[in-house]
Protein backbone atom coordinates (compact mmCIF):
# COMPACT_ATOMS: atom_id res chain seq x y z
CA UNK A 1 0.00 0.00 0.00
CA UNK A 2 1.14 3.92 -0.37
CA UNK A 3 1.19 4.29 2.72
CA UNK A 4 4.01 1.19 3.83
CA UNK A 5 1.63 -0.81 5.33
CA UNK A 6 2.42 -4.84 5.52
CA UNK A 7 -0.04 -6.69 3.28
CA UNK A 8 2.04 -10.14 3.25
CA UNK A 9 5.30 -11.02 3.47
CA UNK A 10 6.92 -14.32 2.27
CA UNK A 11 10.61 -15.48 1.30
CA UNK A 12 11.50 -15.12 -2.17
CA UNK A 13 15.39 -14.28 -2.62
CA UNK A 14 18.44 -15.91 -0.90
CA UNK A 15 19.89 -12.50 -0.40
CA UNK A 16 18.93 -8.68 0.31
CA UNK A 17 16.35 -7.45 -1.90
CA UNK A 18 17.83 -4.41 -3.91
CA UNK A 19 15.14 -3.15 -5.55
CA UNK A 20 11.07 -4.01 -5.93
CA UNK A 21 8.24 -2.18 -8.17
CA UNK A 22 4.60 -2.57 -8.57
CA UNK A 23 3.00 -3.57 -11.82
CA UNK A 24 -0.31 -2.28 -12.68
CA UNK A 25 -1.28 -4.87 -15.15
CA UNK A 26 -1.17 -7.51 -14.71
CA UNK A 27 -1.30 -6.76 -10.78
CA UNK A 28 1.85 -7.77 -9.32
CA UNK A 29 6.14 -7.39 -8.43
CA UNK A 30 9.22 -7.43 -9.88
CA UNK A 31 12.13 -7.71 -7.15
CA UNK A 32 15.63 -7.72 -7.71
CA UNK A 33 18.50 -8.85 -5.41
CA UNK A 34 22.01 -9.50 -4.24
CA UNK A 35 21.58 -13.05 -5.12
CA UNK A 36 21.82 -11.43 -8.89
CA UNK A 37 18.09 -12.55 -9.68
CA UNK A 38 15.24 -10.71 -10.86
CA UNK A 39 11.96 -12.06 -9.61
CA UNK A 40 8.37 -11.74 -10.88
CA UNK A 41 5.39 -12.21 -8.25
CA UNK A 42 1.54 -12.10 -7.87
CA UNK A 43 0.63 -9.86 -4.97
CA UNK A 44 0.03 -12.63 -3.55
CA UNK A 45 3.62 -14.17 -3.44
CA UNK A 46 3.02 -16.75 -6.61
CA UNK A 47 6.21 -16.79 -8.13
CA UNK A 48 5.61 -16.42 -12.00
CA UNK A 49 9.14 -16.40 -13.27
CA UNK A 50 12.82 -16.17 -12.19
CA UNK A 51 15.59 -14.54 -14.33
CA UNK A 52 19.44 -15.68 -12.75
CA UNK A 53 21.34 -13.08 -14.30
CA UNK A 54 24.55 -15.37 -13.88
CA UNK A 55 22.84 -17.75 -15.70
CA UNK A 56 22.61 -18.45 -19.56
CA UNK A 57 19.56 -20.44 -19.38
CA UNK A 58 16.76 -18.44 -20.16
CA UNK A 59 13.05 -19.67 -19.19
CA UNK A 60 11.33 -21.24 -22.17
CA UNK A 61 8.02 -19.98 -20.39
CA UNK A 62 6.76 -18.18 -17.81
CA UNK A 63 3.49 -18.36 -15.77
CA UNK A 64 2.49 -15.15 -16.53
CA UNK A 65 -1.13 -14.02 -16.39
CA UNK A 66 -0.80 -11.26 -19.30
CA UNK A 67 -3.36 -11.30 -21.92
CA UNK A 68 -0.67 -9.89 -25.14
CA UNK A 69 -3.48 -10.31 -27.60
CA UNK A 70 -5.81 -7.82 -25.62
CA UNK A 71 -3.18 -5.46 -25.11
CA UNK A 72 -2.48 -5.13 -28.59
CA UNK A 73 -6.38 -4.79 -29.02
CA UNK A 74 -6.59 -2.21 -27.00
CA UNK A 75 -3.76 -0.20 -28.34
CA UNK A 76 -4.72 -0.47 -31.64
CA UNK A 77 -8.38 0.99 -30.61
CA UNK A 78 -6.45 3.81 -28.74
CA UNK A 79 -4.48 4.64 -32.02
CA UNK A 80 -7.63 4.64 -34.02
CA UNK A 81 -9.75 6.90 -31.43
CA UNK A 82 -6.28 9.39 -31.54
CA UNK A 83 -6.46 9.21 -35.48
CA UNK A 84 -10.72 9.63 -35.30
CA UNK A 85 -10.09 12.79 -33.01
CA UNK A 86 -7.06 14.61 -35.30
CA UNK A 87 -9.73 13.99 -38.44
CA UNK A 88 -12.18 15.76 -36.96
CA UNK A 89 -10.33 18.59 -34.91
CA UNK A 90 -7.78 19.07 -37.43
CA UNK A 91 -9.15 21.19 -40.76
CA UNK A 92 -6.57 21.51 -43.43
CA UNK A 93 -6.33 21.31 -46.96
CA UNK A 94 -4.09 18.26 -48.30
CA UNK A 95 -3.50 20.24 -51.65
CA UNK A 96 -1.20 22.79 -49.51
CA UNK A 97 0.71 20.22 -48.27
CA UNK A 98 4.64 20.63 -49.19
CA UNK A 99 5.73 17.35 -51.83
CA UNK A 100 9.50 18.41 -52.24
CA UNK A 101 11.74 20.22 -50.17
CA UNK A 102 14.24 22.67 -52.08
CA UNK A 103 18.00 22.72 -50.50
CA UNK A 104 20.07 25.29 -51.13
Amino acid sequence: MEDGTLIKEWQGHNEAISSIVSMKDPQGLVSCSLDKTVKMWSRSGQLWGCIDLLSNFMPSSWNFPYNWEKKKQEDVAKVIKVMKKIDEEIDFDPNQLRTSITIR
